[in-house]
């Protein structure tokens, strides 16, 4: 058997396990990786980062209709909770052929059963498997079924997770000296992948949770865009959680958009203080110094880190508090944000990062008719009752998908 922690970082299984994937004795070293040893040198179990990749290689494969199932469970949920369009990130559950993915949309869209609009993060991490998606057609803004399946950015992972200690940051964790935490690339083969889509006219979109990992992910961007100017091409940052005033101002001149998930604190807060220390915390998820700094702030919920619940992620963002209701105050209530900002988090600015801001994403002529019915006025609601509120009725293009009463 095997248990995956919450972030989805580390992957702990038990000797049947091990003896399985042939490491009871021992285990290699993996880039990007740690296969944590007892002091006998024999693995315990443990796998983090890239070395999940010896547990998950040795499950069998999804077939086509497996994933179809899991898309169509995923779509109720999401449908459930208001929301029309998923950013998702699916290649990396059939990590041995993203066709399969792909197949599945189609006979969906052909079967008449995708109801909601999907922009898939295309995780390809390596240079090899970057080359042959390009050779097969694909890029950015490929889509299926007018739209409801669309190709969006390359999806790579710098770094691992604040829970797990794998996030990288510039200095070690200030509970656990000796970690500063895991890259997940050697640097050229980071900056080489960015390069590739890069001047492929690709979208990139890139997991940084550490300052450390921001840092890594800006330099390959800028050094891209140095070398092959591009107009337009809305590269961006997952997370950015543990930043400075001058990263966000360098994200503001590479003109980023910040990907942010104010849910995230719900957890966050019980580790933030011991993880990264008085100072690196005083600027860590620094939400409202994103919209100051106009970096485009798209809201997401990480799924399955986090469920799929707008009103709860909002709630987090306007109070900086976990669902208990703590910290009485907020935590940095400073860096709250606005019900507007919010609103525009899990809207408009979601378009933006689809290059879609004039079909949808806002209610105006000739845009597309999605929005939700909820159970009270939002703006008459005090932000600790935002989550609270419920989901009536969810529409996409004028048509209604979803009906709590049925």
């Amino acid at each position: 058997m095997c248990f995956v922690r919450t972030c989805g970082h580390v992957i702990v299984t038990n000797s049947k396990g091990l003896e399985m994937i042939g490491m009871s004795e021992s285990a290699p070293e993996i880039e990007g990786g740690q296969i944590d040893l007892d002091e006998n040198g024999r693995p315990l179990g443990i796998f983090r980062e890239r070395a999940r990749a010896c547990i998950l290689d040795a499950i069998p494969e999804k077939e086509t209709e497996e994933i179809k199932e899991l898309i169509l469970l995923a779509q109720e949920e999401a449908l459930a909770n208001g929301i029309v369009e998923i950013h998702s990130d699916d290649f990396k559950d059939v990590p041995t052929n993203y066709l399969k993915v792909i197949q599945a949309y189609r006979e969906l869209i052909d079967e008449g059963k995708l109801k909601i609009r999907v922009y898939e993060q295309c995780n390809l991490p390596s240079v090899e498997k970057i080359q042959d998606f390009l050779d097969n057609g694909y890029h950015t803004g490929w889509n299926l079924g007018d739209g409801l399946f669309t190709l969006g950015p390359l999806k790579l992972l710098s770094d691992g997770a604040l829970g797990a200690r794998t996030a990288y940051l510039n200095e070690p964790y200030s509970d656990e000296p000796s970690q500063r935490g895991m890259l997940l690339f050697e640097t050229e083969d980071l900056k080489a992948m960015v390069k590739k889509c890069h001047e492929a006219g690709m979208q990139i979109a890139i997991h940084a949770i550490g300052d450390g990992a921001v840092d890594e992910v800006m330099d390959a961007i800028e050094e891209a865009k140095q070398n092959y100017h591009r107009l337009n091409e809305r590269h961006g940052i997952i997370h950015c959680q543990v930043t400075t005033p001058a990263q966000l101002e360098r994200m503001k001149r590479l003109d980023l958009i910040a990907y942010i998930q104010p849910i995230f604190l719900n957890y966050d807060l019980k580790i933030l203080d011991s993880r990264l220390g008085e100072k690196r915390a005083a600027t860590a998820y620094d939400w409202k110094s994103v919209f100051d700094k106009e970096l485009h702030p798209t809201g997401s919920s990480d799924c399955p880190v986090e469920t799929l619940n707008i009103m709860e992620n909002i709630y987090a963002a306007m109070t900086r508090k976990d669902l208990n209701g703590n910290p009485q105050g907020g935590w940095k209530p400073e860096q709250n944000l606005s019900l507007e900002q919010c609103l525009r988090l899990f809207t408009i600015n979601s378009a933006y990062a689809c290059f879609a801001e004039e079909k949808k994403g806002s209610i105006r002529k000739g845009k597309s008719a999605d929005f939700v019915v909820i159970d009270r006025d939002i703006a008459k609601t005090g932000p600790d009752d935002i989550k609270d509120i419920k989901i009536e009725r969810t529409y996409l293009a004028g048509k209604k998908l979803y009906d709590m009463n049925r």
